[in-house]
């Protein structure tokens, strides 16, 4: 079972990674870059939209995952596949477009360090904050890893290894 001194233990881990991570990339940032990332702050002249803006995003994330859910399981229920198919397909798309179009930009940009620390890092902390809170939340029983599940980690493990040996 994941309790919650489990979750709490990876919502520690997920803050110190992301404190570990700023603080890398901020001591490597190029000046240049750091100043314009600060006038780009301080050019922020309207703060209320901003927060309102901030607000309706996170309501419009809770109804969103709510309703890809729902609709998920009535799928899942409707054509009788197991709950862990859907999961492994329908909920795994949805949940990495936003990580899929940030990538593509950045590649596209020729930015290939953007593209990869977006996969990693969103990767980390789903399973550091997302998971942790959830336990924290709600603890949960854990089953352990299937067959299936272990190969398609494995899977994928092995073709981005051999994607980054092309270079």
């Amino acid at each position: 079972a994941l309790g919650r001194a489990d979750g709490l233990a990876l919502v520690v881990t997920g803050v110190g990674y992301t404190v570990f991570a700023y603080r890398g990339a901020k001591a490597g940032a190029a000046p240049a870059v750091t100043e314009e990332f600060q006038e780009a702050i301080l050019q922020s002249r309207l703060p209320a939209r901003d927060a309102a803006l901030i607000a309706g995003g996170i309501v419009a994330l809770v109804v969103g995952a709510e309703s890809l859910v729902g609709g998920a399981i009535t799928v899942a229920g409707a054509l009788g596949v197991d709950q862990a198919v859907i999961a492994l397909t329908v909920i795994a798309i949805g949940t990495s477009l936003p990580e899929l179009a940030t990538s593509v930009v950045a590649a596209r940009k020729e930015q290939a360090d953007v593209a990869f620390g977006n996969v990693i890092g969103s990767n980390t902390l789903n399973i550091l904050a997302v998971l942790g809170v959830s336990a924290l939340i709600h603890p949960f029983a854990v089953e352990g890893i299937r067959p299936l599940d272990l190969g398609m980690l494995v899977g994928t493990a092995v073709l981005v290894l051999l994607l980054m040996a092309r270079g």
